[in-house]
């Protein structure tokens, strides 16, 4: 049922874009939180996101295929513009993600993985985090990672082929440089 109602194209109806917002509003704040590392701006540009939805299907310009991966783009757009106003720097976004997601009894083995997951992924591009991110810790597709990021599938095929290949690299590296140290 969710795939097929983000699949379609958006008719101008209150209750398809009243579903589209209940199976995707968290999900994009998580996304936009992770990316900002701030509670109230990350509401703010959820809201601004899901704006933008309703005004373009307004106008006949919404998505026409995948609402949610046109809602991923917006919002990494509106980060980004963010970001750029007010020289935010995105803090632990993988971190920040995984604690939202977890409960707080397994959140202190979660901070020590991802402290070094955090550490891996400084290793690999911009581009390359963005894949990972999207794909593993959003639960993005590939057609919507492609989507969003505007590349093909398999510029997003490689580009997660390669980060996937330098974070096992690093990681790696940690656990040989972890058992020098003990």
């Amino acid at each position: 049922m969710e795939r097929a109602l983000t699949d379609q194209p958006i008719p101008l109806d209150r209750e398809a874009v009243a579903k589209i917002f209940d199976l995707h509003y968290d999900e994009l704040y998580r996304y936009l939180y992770g990316r900002l590392g701030h509670q109230e701006t990350a509401e703010d540009l959820t809201q601004a996101a899901f704006h933008r939805l309703v005004e373009a299907i307004g106008r006949g310009r919404g998505p026409s295929r995948n609402a949610r991966a046109w809602l991923y783009r917006v919002a990494r757009n509106l980060a980004v513009d963010e970001v750029r106003r007010q020289t935010l720097r995105s803090r632990h976004a993988v971190r920040d993600s995984i604690e939202a997601a977890v409960g707080v009894g397994e959140q202190a083995e979660a901070n020590i993985a991802a402290e070094g997951l955090r550490k891996a992924m400084d290793h690999l591009t911009r581009r390359q985090r963005e894949v990972i991110e999207l794909k593993f810790v959003h639960g993005l597709t590939t057609p919507e990672v492609a989507e969003v990021l505007t590349l093909s599938k398999r510029g997003v095929l490689k580009l997660q082929q390669r980060g996937l290949a330098a974070l096992r690299t690093q990681l790696m590296l940690a656990n040989v440089r972890e058992g020098q140290t003990r």
